[in-house]
């Protein structure tokens, strides 16, 4: 036995035995009700994935998930205006990936979040978040258009936004 697969039983083992005691107290229906911080889920997913075999990659699997998954990314643009009129309760956002007025229908109702910091703490954080919704679309460029529970700042023109994958219309 060499050291490398020597060094990969010890790792493997102990976390091996720590997933499966954390993954067999989920809820019934099998899914875990733990969280693990970033650190962890690297540490878990490379040790085990390190020994090989599909228990790994299972475990990899379990404890790894994407951020990406859960929102896509989209830019606001300003208001929807006029000439010499602005209509502040309406929003203009451009999502990324989205180029045509037929690829706007999919994110048609969904929930959006403009997420910013600011300089006083509430309830011990400084991040706070302006919901809306995806009303309509905007042009042919696909662009949207948003209404948030509260009117955006101004400075928010040109920040980004969370647009999220639900609520689901499939």
């Amino acid at each position: 036995m060499n050291a490398i697969t020597a060094s990969t039983r010890l790792i493997r083992a102990p976390l091996q035995a720590a997933a499966r005691r954390q993954y067999s107290t989920g809820t019934p229906n099998g899914t875990p009700k733990f969280r693990l911080t970033g650190t962890q889920k690297v540490i878990i997913g490379t040790a085990l994935v390190l020994g090989g075999g599909a228990e790994g990659v299972f475990y990899y699997q379990m404890f790894k998930k994407d951020k990406k998954d859960l929102y896509a990314k989209g830019r606001v643009l300003g208001f929807k205006r006029a000439k010499r009129n602005q209509r502040p309760d309406i929003s203009l956002v451009q999502i990324e990936g989205v180029k045509t007025a037929a690829d706007t229908e999919f994110y048609l109702g969904k929930r959006i979040a403009f997420v910013y910091r600011a300089k006083r703490e509430v309830n011990g954080s400084k991040i706070r978040c302006i919901w809306g919704r995806i009303t309509r679309s905007h042009g042919g460029s696909g662009a949207v258009k948003a209404r948030f529970r509260n009117n955006l700042p101004a400075k928010s023109f040109g920040a980004s936004v969370r647009v999220m994958m639900y609520p689901s219309r499939v």
